[in-house]
């Protein structure tokens, strides 16, 4: 009952946060803020409780399994892959075929061989009728998710697991997940990198040296981030001793949802809106339903989310002094004064689409496409570890 929640301040006070992280934690769909009297948060105690059991490991894993990685360390707010700070990938210019590649060997190439992530023109031309049978305005995860199972049943030595079998087949999926999409720009060469070859699946607009820069600094942003809820369906996956193809497709179901993957498409279609109308008018639209926002707070970086710094960074270069820009600045601004948290990466991949005129799931295509080289690293990993060792126990209740 209403009466039995309690306040903000309570709810803070308890698990020993600042409001700020509290509301991170909403965000993230870690705890739900009902609002009452039109401005007060309340929140359920039992909810609460719940969440101090598993910032203190009181509680045992769902799975009663504790997954040790060498892949992704995240301390603080310091992010980095196979010991390689993120950040410096970025700064590098490190292309996002490379990171993959160190992500899945341990081993980062001074000059990356992009020759195998060319694409198979037979298996592009099969692919791109395939496609074509799809609505103009069909989703870009319905796409991706179609190409994978089209790549799946095109290859014959599937179930071949040996390391650099899989390695061969994720470069061969991955190129050809971009290279399927419909494009709407200017054809790049093919055997460019695999950000220029995204580009003109995204938006009609003309890329620039920035913006190419801005949209692999995102790729190599999102390659990775420990165990979210599509990298752990991607390590259930492959406990089975399932393919590549099946880890990527296991990764691709959560991915979908509005709080991981998805989080960016509203705040893209928001960016629009200020743009038409006025930041105020798009940052209402999105806070009327309550305190939760995609793109804002996040529950490992109270402080603010060190990749959103990142990109926003990149994405400010590229687009310049323009009126869209200083809309998009002035919407994140207002929202971040309101929630009073910072956004996140999915508010830098909406800034990022929304200014370079990105169909509206773009930010989930990008998403999706990055983070199919940590399923694959996750997936090799599993591999040496027991089979089928993630297996819950339902308590039954009648």
């Amino acid at each position: 009952m209403d009466r039995d929640r309690i306040t903000a301040t309570e709810a803070s006070a308890r698990l020993g946060v600042k409001r700020e992280t509290l509301y991170a934690y909403v965000s993230r769909g870690l705890l739900e803020s009902r609002t009452i009297d039109g401005k007060t948060s309340t929140f359920d105690p039992r909810e609460v409780e719940q969440l101090q059991g598993r910032r203190r490991g009181t509680r045992s894993s769902a799975v009663g399994v504790t997954v040790v990685s060498s892949i992704t360390r995240i301390e603080g707010h310091t992010i980095a892959y196979r010991n390689h700070p993120v950040d410096e990938l970025v700064r590098d210019r490190v292309p996002y075929e490379a990171v993959a590649d160190l992500l899945w060997t341990s081993n980062l190439a001074a000059e990356p061989d992009l020759a195998p992530w060319r694409t198979n023109r037979q298996l592009l031309a099969d692919a791109h009728a395939m496609q074509a049978t799809f609505p103009a305005d069909a989703p870009v995860l319905d796409r991706l998710r179609a190409t994978t199972a089209f790549v799946s049943a095109s290859d014959p030595l599937r179930g071949d697991l040996q390391a650099r079998s899989t390695i061969r087949a994720a470069r061969t999926l991955i190129a050809t997940l971009v290279d399927a999409l419909p494009r709407t720009g200017a054809a790049p060469a093919a055997n460019a990198p695999l950000a220029e070859r995204l580009w003109p699946r995204l938006t009609a607009q003309r890329s620039t040296a920035k913006w190419r820069e801005a949209l692999n600094a995102a790729l190599v942003l999102l390659a990775d981030h420990d165990l979210a809820a599509s990298t752990f369906a991607a390590r259930v996956a492959a406990s089975t001793r399932a393919d590549v193809y099946s880890v990527v497709s296991a990764g691709l179901g959560p991915l979908g949802g509005t709080l991981h993957g998805a989080a960016s498409n509203a705040l893209h279609s928001a960016f629009v809106l200020a743009n038409e109308t006025s930041a105020a008018h798009a940052a209402g639209q999105l806070l009327q339903h309550g305190r939760t926002v995609g793109g804002f707070g996040h529950f490992l970086y109270p402080e603010g989310d060190p990749r959103a710094s990142t990109l926003l960074e990149l994405v400010r270069d590229a687009a310049g002094d323009t009126r869209r820009a200083a809309r998009v600045e002035e919407t994140i601004e207002l929202l971040r004064d309101r929630l009073e948290i910072e956004p996140n990466i999915d508010c830098a991949l909406a800034s990022m689409s929304c200014l370079t005129g990105m169909r509206d799931d773009a930010g989930e295509a990008v998403f999706a496409i990055a983070r199919a080289a940590g399923w694959v690293a996750h997936g090799l990993a599993e591999l040496d570890e027991r089979p089928l060792r993630f297996r819950p126990v339902s308590r039954w209740v009648g």
